[in-house]
């Protein structure tokens, strides 16, 4: 199995994965029997994790359910809002893995793959909007029920500018493409690359467990985000004062870098809303 993968990233275990094909996703399948075993690899997700308790309850999607017993209709219809947003998360997590590495390997077709499949993205914003709606409309909810149908809408959002910024970075991956200057060896843009997945990667598994610790160590990271993009600012703003035939490549570079930082932005966002779910205050700092 061919499984793409960023910089820094480790191999899983290939007795324990496999992958889904459908069009323009490849969807991970983790298979390990721990129930509550997290993949130690950013890029791969408990989505149809085939898991049983001994009460019979299973896992779809990362959502559990409750065993053989008859769950009210409102707790059906979070179910599958949970399970379409946990879908939707991997969806917008591959495309900025895709994204970056079609940067990093000048791979022209990768990045237009990205940009195609943003629609699917879209879709599934609308699709989870109308959920919502629905759910306000026709339940009444309270309590934790409507933490969480208030922190998914948000988290809804969050979700496809994360999308939306994929697709500013693989158009700047085309654009890096066409100029003949290779990449500098920019160590800052590459912790900057990791830092980044990581936020993402954590503030998606804080919400498919309810982990409001996960997503309270997203908030802790958001600051090295902020500052490695000031860095890569600073580098290329001085490589553009002394190679003037440098400025178009360092500029698009900058909106690369800028286009991570909002996506460590979005991450920490979503991460808010799990502890927000959980009931516990949450308290981001921003240094700038």
């Amino acid at each position: 199995m061919n499984e793409r993968r960023g910089i820094g990233d480790a191999a899983p275990d290939a007795a324990t994965v496999t992958e889904e094909v459908v069009p323009g996703i490849v969807r991970r399948f983790c298979f390990k029997e721990e129930c509550g075993h997290r993949c130690p690899s950013a890029s791969i997700r408990r989505i149809g994790s085939k898991c049983n308790g001994a009460d019979g309850g299973a896992y779809r999607s990362g959502v559990p359910y409750i065993g053989s017993t008859v769950m009210p209709h409102i707790q059906r219809q979070l179910q599958e809002l949970r399970s379409a947003m946990v879908r939707m998360g991997s969806l917008v997590e591959t495309a900025i893995e895709r994204a970056v590495e079609s940067i990093a390997a000048r791979d022209t077709a990768l990045a237009r793959q990205v940009i195609a499949h943003d629609i699917e993205a879209d879709n599934f914003e609308t699709l989870n909007e109308k959920a919502i709606v629905d759910l306000l409309a026709l339940h009444h909810p309270v309590a934790s029920d409507l933490r969480f149908i208030l922190a998914a809408s948000k988290i809804n959002n969050d979700l496809e500018r994360i999308g939306d910024h994929a697709v500013n970075l693989a158009q700047s991956s085309l654009a890096l493409a066409g100029m003949t200057r290779p990449l500098p060896p920019l160590a800052s843009l590459q912790e900057m690359t990791l830092v980044t997945r990581r936020m993402l990667a954590d503030a998606l598994d804080s919400f498919i467990h309810n982990d409001a610790e996960m997503g309270g160590a997203v908030l802790s990271m958001d600051d090295a985000a902020d500052e490695l993009n000031r860095t890569i600012t600073r580098e290329m703003t001085g490589l553009m004062r002394a190679d003037a035939d440098a400025i178009e490549q360092a500029m698009e570079l900058i909106r690369v870098s800028r286009n991570l930082e909002r996506v460590a932005d979005l991450a920490t966002n979503i991460a808010e809303e799990v502890v927000f779910i959980a009931g516990v205050s949450a308290h981001r700092t921003d240094s700038g």
